[in-house]
């Protein structure tokens, strides 16, 4: 006969202790856990709250995911696209490859912001410099409407 297994601790419940201790890490997954509602109840006010103190500690993900909250809204959130496209552009100065395919994105597509092809082609590239899925098929793709469009 077998020993009584231990149940397994909830992760959300280990990691919602250590965000409530400053860990920024933990803050982020803690968010992500609320989004999804995984291991929890799904929270969006909860998850935009988690997001934000992470955010405040410069998570550059948590900046991400929040933007993107921003940028549409969800749950509870409504739009807030000016503070939406600072949040995604501090993620993508700072790296972040999700980020900065996204800006490549919202620029080639005039997407909240003017389209601008040579700035969507430049956070392309710097999402593509690092391996990010699909950035060198949408600069080549940019590229190719540059050079085909009004004036060129």
């Amino acid at each position: 006969m077998q020993p009584h297994a231990e149940p397994l601790a909830n992760p959300f419940t280990i990691l919602l202790e250590h965000a409530k201790q400053g860990n920024v890490d933990a803050m982020f997954e803690v968010a992500k856990f609320y989004q999804a509602g995984e291991y929890t109840d799904q929270n969006w006010q909860a998850a935009i709250n988690w997001y934000e103190k992470a955010s405040e500690n410069n998570h550059t993900r948590a900046m991400l995911y929040l933007g993107k909250i921003l940028l549409r809204g969800a749950g509870p959130q409504k739009a807030d696209i000016p503070r939406a496209l600072q949040l995604i552009q501090q993620a993508a100065n700072a790296g972040v490859a999700e980020a900065q395919f996204l800006l490549g994105q919202l620029y080639e597509k005039g997407e909240y912001v003017e389209q601008d092809l040579p700035s969507a082609i430049r956070w392309y590239r710097a999402a593509e410099l690092q391996k990010y899925p699909r950035a060198r098929m949408a600069m080549r793709r940019s590229i190719e409407a540059y050079k085909t469009g009004p004036g060129n």
